[in-house]
């Protein structure tokens, strides 16, 4: 019944899905109409949480943390890969805006890897290496983190909907955004930081793949702690998370 009720796009609250189920001739009573209503998103509380999204995409305050309160105050239920497509569509959203905003150190990456595969291919290395090119060896290390979250995947997405978890984990991100503003400044750009830097900040990110904790106030406080410059550490933070929402959307 709630399949036939998501095709014809009505409204399940109150009469109409009953009419719908007469029309049907599938009883559906009030209070399965109202869990129904629940499991709908709609325009305008779409545009609220597109809103959440775009606004909380660029600061380090969660996205998914600020989205999972604001789907349980509009008493949504993430129910069938629908809600899993909505989700997909915000993040694409802002994806578009991100590749907007960062296009030229996009492109100059894509062009040093093309680039950089070509000199393997030809057994040749510059030296130095070009900062472009030494940051996408970074930031593949700080990505390899994320593999070990995939076996506790279900796990990790089943937290989504714990209001209380994820109001801890929003303190615990601002602990972390507060006592990193208070790190003497460091110096590390691509040019100095490690292998070892990378992975630490990819080990953070990992973590931050829990709904509430920001992945990008995590991994620039985890920057700052190891000594990158500011500046530094939001554009690593930056440019590991474009590649991690390409390989897996939050």
């Amino acid at each position: 019944m709630e399949y036939w009720l998501q095709l014809s796009g009505v409204e399940a609250s109150g009469f109409p899905a009953l009419a719908l189920a007469e029309w049907y001739k599938a009883p559906v009573s009030l209070r399965e109409a109202r869990v129904w209503r629940r499991r709908t998103v709609s325009l305008f509380t779409a545009f609220i949480l597109g809103i959440i999204q775009g606004v909380s995409e660029f600061l380090p305050i969660s996205s998914s943390g600020h989205l999972s309160i604001a789907q349980n105050l509009f008493q949504i239920q993430a129910v069938g890969k629908e809600h899993l497509f909505f989700d997909v569509l915000l993040h694409f959203g802002t994806m578009i805006a991100i590749f907007i905003a960062y296009w030229k150190d996009i492109v100059e990456m894509v062009r040093e890897f093309i680039w950089g595969a070509a000199d393997i291919v030809r057994g040749t290395t510059p030296k130095p290496v070009p900062p472009a090119r030494r940051l996408i060896l970074l930031i593949v290390i700080a990505t390899l983190p994320l593999f070990v979250v995939l076996p506790i995947k279900k796990t990790v997405e089943s937290l989504y909907y714990n209001t209380v978890f994820i109001a801890v984990a929003l303190l615990i991100t601002g602990c972390l955004l507060f006592f990193s503003d208070r790190v003497r400044r460091g110096r590390k750009t691509e040019r100095t930081a490690t292998w070892r830097d990378a992975l630490i900040v990819g080990v953070g990110q990992a973590l931050a793949t829990l709904p509430g904790i920001s992945r990008s106030g995590t991994t620039i406080t985890t920057g700052t702690f190891l000594g990158f410059q500011r500046k530094f550490a939001v554009r690593f933070s930056r440019s590991e998370e474009h590649t991690s929402e390409l390989q897996s959307p939050e």
